[in-house]
């Protein structure tokens, strides 16, 4: 456990995705109605996810107390162009395998998305998913080295954490 949570945190998704969202769970639900085992298997299903996020092709969690997708932004070309639809068919196409999901969170990689792009894309979001926006962050990550050390890249995250669907 403790290596998934140092590769996710390489990123920052420990403490900017999975710490806020055990820490909402826990919050919105009281202890006595939480069923400990349910929730100790989802949240190491969330650390699973966010340590191996490059290698899921539909980051999504739904579970009975956590529920939310990851939608990575990545392509240059598609954000700098606005080409965005497809990250709200994305989005749409997790609600239908996901009834109840409460949070979207929008990462970027490479430093695609910065400043003014960022909050484009999170108005776009919010308008054609009807989500909305509770917390944004844009902030670098640590260097994160990829399989075999050669190559290494800086992390950006923006998470639309709690966007509210």
């Amino acid at each position: 456990m403790v290596k998934l949570v140092k590769r996710a945190e390489q990123v920052s998704y420990y403490s900017h995705i999975f710490l806020p969202e055990i820490s909402r769970t826990l919050q919105d639900f009281a202890v006595t109605e939480l069923d400990r085992e349910t929730f100790r298997r989802e949240a190491l299903e969330l650390l699973r996810l966010l340590a191996n996020l490059d290698e899921i092709d539909v980051p999504y969690l739904c579970g009975s107390y956590l529920r939310l997708v990851v939608v990575r932004t990545g392509r240059l070309e598609k954000v700098m162009l606005d080409m965005w639809e497809p990250y709200v068919g994305f989005v749409e196409g997790v609600r239908g395998k996901c009834r109840g999901l409460r949070k979207i969170y929008v990462v970027s990689a490479g430093g695609v998305i910065r400043g003014k792009v960022a909050h484009e894309l999170v108005s776009f979001m919010e308008e054609k998913t009807g989500a909305k926006l509770v917390r944004a962050e844009l902030y670098t990550g640590e260097s994160l080295a990829l399989q075999g050390g050669d190559a290494v890249r800086q992390a950006f995250l923006w998470g639309v954490g709690a966007w509210r669907t």
